[in-house]
């Protein structure tokens, strides 16, 4: 669980400008436990959603982009998320944003349903540098 959220959040950082926001959601119900990494970024084309969780696979690959990767931490976070038998979704919006929304059977015994949403101060993408690779 730990990797697939920093990966979210890493890209979340990346791709959020200055003065924008991240919001991360946690529900706990009966059931499941919902998962949501949501930022005000540049968003996904259309017509590229399909592909994002695709192994190597960037929304822009100009030389001039912004933020460097290899491409596969999507693919690595839907891969981890299975495992542990979730679903991922993502919704996006060019300009607008992206939310990854990841829901999972709950493990244990009874926990009260609860809501819990933090907000990433726009800051924190100078103090914080989280590469997925670097994640042991």
């Amino acid at each position: 669980m730990k990797k697939i959220l920093l990966n979210l959040l890493s890209n979340a950082i990346k791709f959020t400008p200055e003065g924008k926001q991240i919001l991360v959601e946690l529900q706990i119900e009966n059931e499941t436990v919902a998962l949501s990494v949501k930022d005000q970024g540049i968003g996904i084309p259309d017509n590229k959603i399909d592909f994002i969780f695709d192994r190597f696979v960037q929304i822009n690959t100009s030389l001039s982009r912004r933020a460097e990767g290899t491409g596969i931490g999507l693919s690595l976070v839907k891969k981890l998320v299975e495992l542990m038998e979730g679903d991922i979704k993502v919704k996006s919006k060019e300009g607008k944003g992206t939310e990854f929304i990841m829901k999972f059977k709950k493990q244990g015994g009874q926990t009260p349903s609860t809501n819990n949403l933090v907000r990433l101060d726009s800051s924190m993408s100078d103090k914080i540098h989280i590469e997925f690779s670097d994640i042991n």
